[in-house]
């Protein structure tokens, strides 16, 4: 019976290897160019090992004389590996390779995500895939050391000579240990929105991986407020029908309400300071192409939006992007694009007049105790953002001629560098401001090339813009790596 359960088992593990190779090769013919590489390659050296180790050891197996040590040998065996690849490989990694969620991805957009990106230092080694989805969502999951946790799943199953084998081919072939996937709107997949807010999405993997919301918490809450929450709580009535009416603090006593109160509102606080940070660093990177685009999404999610637990309330990001705006010289006297100027002090003067207190008593004490700490906040991103911030020096120095480009309809691409003496290629920050120029403010311009008023007609050439911007951010992309080799392909 052992012997007999032995070989059954033993078949079983082909078989799902064989799966496994199957499905593989499906996902390799399905998954796009542009789709996690690495991450395939991963999962196909680590079942390619897995076999190769069990066939030594059936060939091991085999060798023995005694029938019942063979069979309880491969019985072991056949489980062991069963279990790493059920469970390491079919339920730890193939759910990621999922060609229906992978397919279609606007291939314009990937080397450009991978672009700005490479602004966060720290991202380098992370591979990135768009993933289209269909609700109204922009989201990030990233996925760290994703290999190296694998490996340490199966060390209780394969040798140390298969792991170091695993390691090796993972390491000669560059694949990455950690993955990021990127969820953006599918109705987004052809508007400037689309690589505007990405790079919000970016921000959270730089944001995660140097614990800066951590590093630019307060250090406590607002005091007076917090007493004062407590207090009303501990008096909260709890039986309201009753003539004596015994109050919360009856039951709980005023230490453990504190407690509560004070581990809600440090989760909103940590929380709202994640969004705060990755927003200031969305903004350094884009500059107000990205205040546009948050602007643009917030008319589609509700200006009036409250607040929740994990994001404070649309008008005050907002607000707090318009101050470092400020900084940066948007608002400046100085800053010579008068009409982006002009538009920014509009949206300042609507922000000032909002409420932005919000309603939930924890709310109320994140508010204003981060509405004190922002300082500290602003501080820590321009420490974090020098070396790659889009003042308002170099918006002035280098979107204006790419938005006189757009205005005639042509693809913006490179430009002649009268000081190098030599065709130099668009960045992608430049391009986005252009675009965002254009449709905010020199729309006019646009339409007049499509020689019409028709409102159906405006949306065809809004459509023409993002299609334009789209395609020329994929060119440049195209054009800086045959810059880079020095060849065409």
């Amino acid at each position: 019976m052992e012997r007999v359960l032995a070989e059954r088992i033993k078949d079983i593990v082909f078989d799902k290897l064989f799966q496994l190779e199957r499905l593989l090769t499906e996902f390799e013919s399905e998954v796009p160019r542009q789709g996690p590489a690495s991450f395939l390659s991963a999962v196909k050296i680590v079942v390619r090992i897995a076999r190769e180790y069990y066939e030594t050891r059936i060939k091991e197996i085999a060798g023995i004389a005694d029938e019942e040590k063979r069979a309880a040998r491969l019985y072991i065996t056949s489980r062991i590996v069963l279990q790493t690849i059920v469970f390491d490989i079919h339920e730890n990694l193939l759910p990621f390779l999922d060609p229906e969620t992978l397919k279609k991805v606007p291939a314009e957009m990937l080397d450009a995500t991978r672009f700005l990106a490479a602004k966060f230092e720290d991202t380098e080694e992370i591979e990135i895939s768009l993933v289209p989805k269909w609700d109204y969502q922009f989201g990030i999951k990233a996925h760290y050391d994703l290999v190296d946790a694998l490996i340490y799943g199966m060390r209780s199953d394969l040798p140390d000579s298969s792991v170091r084998k695993i390691k090796g081919e993972m390491s000669a072939n560059h694949i990455h240990n950690s993955f990021a996937f990127i969820g953006y709107p599918w109705t987004e997949r052809e508007s400037l929105l689309l690589p505007s807010l990405v790079a919000h999405e970016i921000g959270h993997l730089k944001e995660y991986r140097n614990d800066l919301r951590l590093k630019l918490l307060p250090k406590s809450l607002d005091g007076t407020l917090l007493d004062s929450l407590v207090q009303t709580l501990a008096n909260e009535r709890v039986l309201r029908d009753e003539e004596e009416q015994p109050t919360l603090s009856l039951f709980y006593s005023e230490k453990l309400i504190r407690q509560q109160v004070v581990e809600k509102c440090a989760a909103i606080t940590e929380n709202w300071v994640k969004e705060f940070v990755v927003d200031l660093l969305a903004l350094h990177l884009l500059g107000p192409a990205y205040f546009f685009a948050f602007l643009e999404w917030a008319a589609i999610i509700g200006f009036e939006s409250a607040g929740s637990p994990s994001h404070p309330s649309l008008n005050w990001r907002l607000k707090v992007m318009m101050e470092e705006l400020r900084n940066m010289g948007y608002l400046s006297d100085a800053f010579g694009i008068t009409k982006i100027r002009g538009l920014l002090e509009i949206w300042q003067k609507v922000l000032s007049k909002k409420n932005l207190v919000p309603q939930d008593e924890c709310s109320v004490i994140v508010y204003h105790t981060l509405k004190k700490h922002l300082p500290r906040i602003y501080e820590g991103i321009r420490r974090e953002t020098g070396s790659f911030s889009y003042s308002s020096a170099r918006y002035e120095r280098s979107v204006p001629p790419v938005v006189r480009i757009i205005q005639k309809g042509i693809l913006p691409v490179q430009h002649w560098d009268e000081k190098e003496t030599t065709f130099r290629y668009f960045e992608i920050q430049d391009i986005l401001n252009a675009g965002w120029q254009v449709y905010k403010v020199e729309m006019r311009s646009f339409y007049e090339l499509f020689s019409t008023k028709a409102a159906n007609k405006q949306q065809n050439a809004r459509q023409n813009l993002s299609h334009l911007i789209l395609k020329a951010i994929e060119s440049a992309q195209i054009g800086l790596k045959w810059a880079g080799k020095k060849e065409l392909p």
